[in-house]
């Protein structure tokens, strides 16, 4: 996770700031307000927000190529010989005759998903019979995004407390993927975890939203990873009487939904 202080005349304006300095929504991070400013004093929030998976460097320096250099068309010689004057008057040079090459550009190969939808699909094969379950894989391509979901018996192994092994195995899917590869994103979800808990998430934040309008009070939800976190934020952006807000630290880090007196 990485931290970002901004500063701005309150509260709102530091968040704005500090998510156009990051080029991020404020789905994307977690808000934690550190002063909320006054007549001279401005306010400080720090935004939180999580690193990208990055390829492996070694496959990269594997088969990425870099660009080839321009050679200079024509090249001057100029000869002075000991008994001449150092000076030497541009008009008596004579450039060098030289064909001028023609300069190759190198394209960069279009990189076929199936490879990668093979190796993703053979890793999860794997890996569950290494758990002793038998699952059936199936992957949906739909432009640069690979959609696999995990089906079978016993599959809650692999999804774990709260989905914390499924984030996990998402973790190392990102490190499968090779130079090229890189503009594929890959997708997992087991058992139709993912889909069923994110409407569960939204329909709660939506409830709650409602409770918080109804009794005009601040209401709090349960702490929830920041995959969760993030689904409540965009599920309530657009609500006109309620904001959310991120708070609390590690395990104990959940969203405020606020009224707005």
């Amino acid at each position: 996770m990485k931290e970002y202080v901004s500063i701005g005349k309150n509260v709102d304006i530091a968040i704005e700031e500090g998510l156009r300095f990051l080029g991020l929504n404020r789905e994307d991070v977690d808000i934690k307000v550190l002063e909320t400013g006054g007549l001279f004093k401005k306010a400080k929030v720090c935004l939180i927000y999580e690193e990208k998976v990055e390829l492996e460097p070694e496959t990269i320096v594997e088969e990425v190529k870099t660009e080839p250099s321009i050679e200079p068309v024509i090249e001057q010689e100029v000869e002075i010989s000991a008994q001449t004057d150092t000076t030497v008057e541009l008009a008596e040079v004579e450039p060098k005759e030289q064909e001028a090459k023609p300069v190759e550009t190198e394209t960069k190969p279009v990189v076929a998903p199936d490879e990668l939808k093979a190796r993703v699909e053979q890793f999860l094969v794997d890996l569950a019979k290494k758990m002793n379950i038998d699952v059936t894989v199936e992957c949906e391509i739909t432009n640069n995004d690979l959609n696999f979901n995990v089906t079978g018996q016993n599959v809650g192994k692999l999804i774990g407390y709260r989905g914390e092994t499924l984030s996990a195995i998402q973790t190392i899917l990102g490190g499968l993927k090779r130079a090229g590869e890189g503009r594929y994103r890959v997708y997992l979800d087991i058992g139709n975890y993912k889909k069923d808990r994110e409407q569960s998430i939204v329909d709660l934040a939506n409830r709650m939203a409602d409770k918080a309008e109804e009794i005009e009070r601040n209401v709090h939800l349960d702490p929830m990873n920041p995959y969760e976190r993030r689904i409540v934020h965009s599920a309530l952006q657009n609500r006109e009487l309620v904001e959310t807000e991120s708070m609390g630290e590690g395990e104990k880090r959940h969203v405020v939904i606020k009224f707005k007196r």
